[in-house]
């Protein structure tokens, strides 16, 4: 809440009232113990001292956050820190300091950039195994469901069958009967 009433105090242009906000916010990040949102904040002074042409205080802010994102490696942090020193040498004629913390900015932000590259990567490639395990087990699932398929049509078929062969004797039984009672009738007939 602190830091963002200090950066709206900025915007707005209320350079006293965005510098106190934002130590304010400072002061207690570093009583929580939050060392990344305290090297944010000063990353945030820095530029707000920059912006109103305090460059020295800026400078002040600007090390102190890279102190902390370097003691505790926030490389994010710590690239953009960089930038902001960059910006605070140019303003103060020390192109050679600036020239320097341009390009240790650009080589983290390149060594940032190739490590999210690389995580975005691997969570591709599990998404793959994933989505490729998914497919398998589709498959597996409808190998199944083809399996009960043929085992409810064999065993269908084999009902049938029964049924059929049920049928068929039932109907040699009828011609039997039908046959006997012909001859029980013919010798009736021959006896009469």
């Amino acid at each position: 809440l602190l830091q963002s009433l200090g950066i709206l105090k900025q915007n707005k242009q209320d350079y006293k009232q965005a510098v106190f906000y934002l130590d304010e916010a400072a002061l207690l990040y570093k009583k929580v113990s939050d060392q990344e949102d305290e090297a944010r904040i000063y990353n945030f002074l820095a530029l707000v001292y920059y912006q109103n042409g305090d460059n020295y205080r800026a400078m002040a802010s600007c090390k102190k956050a890279i102190l902390l994102s370097q003691k505790n490696k926030y490389n994010l942090i710590l690239v953009d820190s960089y930038q902001i020193l960059s910006l605070i040498n140019q303003s103060l004629h020390d192109y050679e300091d600036a020239l320097i913390a341009f390009k240790k900015h650009l080589a983290l932000k390149d060594s940032v950039d190739r490590l999210e590259e690389e995580r975005i990567n691997e969570l591709l490639q599990q998404q793959f195994l994933l989505d490729r395990v998914e497919k398998e087990m589709r498959l597996l699932h409808f190998a199944e469901e083809l399996k009960d398929l043929e085992i409810a049509k064999l065993t269908t078929d084999r009902n049938l069958e029964a049924e059929r062969v049920n049928l068929l004797q039932k109907e040699a039984l009828l011609r039997t009967s039908e046959l006997r009672n012909q001859d029980l009738l013919a010798r009736e007939t021959q006896i009469q």
